[in-house]
């Protein structure tokens, strides 16, 4: 139902509703076709955080900036965060009667070296990743935050996140993969 509220319009001093529409509903439109609207907009917003992308590297090429790992990670996160939300609302029109649902709080509680080797120092004995043979100086542990860094590649996570990515896997499935340990 839309909510409507009044304001004098200032020129012809006449109150005219304001009509706010926070259901789909109003205007006919099916939970498939608001989805498809959604991935829209987020695939436009995708290309505008790629160009933003490309165009911090290229200023850093050219020598008109300087580096910083920071401006870059911010812009990475940006484009995952969003390649993420694309995923996710296109898996929401294939599974309509599959919903499962995982306790993230504990999920993201249940200590990562239980879930693979770390020195007491914090640091990875092998790093997942890449194939090195002697102990990790470049991935991370901090224990008190559950978060890992991987100096390397300036990436970091949480204990979903290194299941994703030593896995290769999405998300519901590394979800499932920390359930069940």
């Amino acid at each position: 139902m839309p909510i409507y509220e009044t304001t004098e319009d200032r020129t012809l001093g006449v109150k005219q509703p304001i009509v706010q529409h926070a259901n789909p509903d109003d205007y006919g439109l099916t939970r498939e076709a608001v989805v498809m609207m959604r991935i829209a907009y987020l695939q436009k917003l995708l290309a505008l955080a790629e160009d933003e992308f490309t165009y911090y590297k290229s200023k850093v090429i050219a020598g008109n900036i300087f580096f910083n790992y920071g401006e870059l990670n911010k812009i990475s996160a940006k484009v995952r965060k969003i390649q993420k939300n694309i995923h996710f609302q296109k898996k929401s029109l294939n599974d309509d009667n599959e919903i499962e649902t995982f306790d993230l709080v504990r999920l993201k509680a249940i200590p990562m070296d239980t879930l693979t080797e770390i020195l007491p120092s914090g640091f990875f004995v092998r790093n997942p990743f890449r194939n090195e043979g002697s102990p990790s100086n470049s991935l991370h542990w901090y224990k008190a935050k559950n978060i890992w860094t991987d100096f390397a590649t300036a990436e970091s996570g949480d204990n979903i996140d290194l299941m994703m990515k030593i896995h290769n896997c999405g998300f519901r499935d590394a979800c499932k993969m920390l359930n069940i340990s």
